[in-house]
């Protein structure tokens, strides 16, 4: 469900999907979703609960607003038991074997997000017949990530004066990650069955937000 509606029915008809989490040699994790002939199931679109992301958004609050601070973890640690999002799951197959081969779509997250509240759009795409696959960015522009056993949360400019180079220099960094998934899936040492599954001849990048301006970038970078 999605907010209390089945994701499903937000869907389209078309291919069972399955899901793989994976993790490039660098350690960034990348999500993938693909066609696949194994019968449907259900899976979890917050690969380590939704609770991790919000902390890390709630420990963005100064230090100085003590009392702010503590009631808003209140809120938070009861928000996180009755939200239905927290519960959100997609039709789709664990670690399930790919079938065919298809248009590889490399999907950029927007900033401060992780790339798994893209998961219905990217099942969607999946079920149409695209493989998609979808990195949590570690140059500090998602929510929270974790990396070699470092937990990587927002990091933000600095305001006084501005860091002009601050944002630019992400971009090109989540640019460069969007290509080696893109490399990982086409060229190895991404598990056989997946790098059969995409389609070398047609590979586009995507993205939302601060993620769009990442894959016109890594297009730009390998047209």
């Amino acid at each position: 469900a999605m907010g209390g509606i089945p994701s499903k029915e937000l869907l389209p008809s078309g291919h069972r999907v399955c899901v793989h989490d994976l993790r490039l040699p660098s350690g960034t994790p990348c999500r993938i979703f693909a066609p696949t002939e194994a019968p449907e199931g259900r899976v979890s679109v917050f690969t380590a609960g939704l609770g991790p992301l919000l902390r890390s958004y709630w420990s963005l609050i100064p230090a100085k607003w003590r009392v702010t601070k503590a009631a808003l973890r209140i809120i938070l640690e009861f928000l996180l038991l009755v939200l239905p999002a927290a519960r959100t799951t997609v039709p789709a197959v664990k670690d399930a074997p790919p079938t065919g081969t298809w248009p590889l779509v490399v999907f950029s997250h927007g900033m401060g997000l992780t790339g798994v509240e893209n998961a219905v759009l990217c099942t969607a795409l999946a079920r149409s017949g695209c493989v998609v696959a979808v990195p949590t960015h570690t140059d500090g522009s998602a929510g929270l990530v974790e990396v070699n056993g470092e937990k990587i949360p927002i990091k933000m400019p600095r305001m006084e004066p501005y860091d002009r180079d601050f944002r630019p220099n992400q971009v090109r960094e989540r640019a460069a990650e969007l290509l080696a998934v893109r490399d990982f899936l086409l060229t190895g040492p991404s598990p056989p069955g997946l790098q059969a599954a995409c389609d070398a001849g047609n590979v586009y990048a995507a993205g939302f937000s601060f993620g769009a301006a990442t894959a016109a970038l890594a297009a730009v970078l390998r047209p």
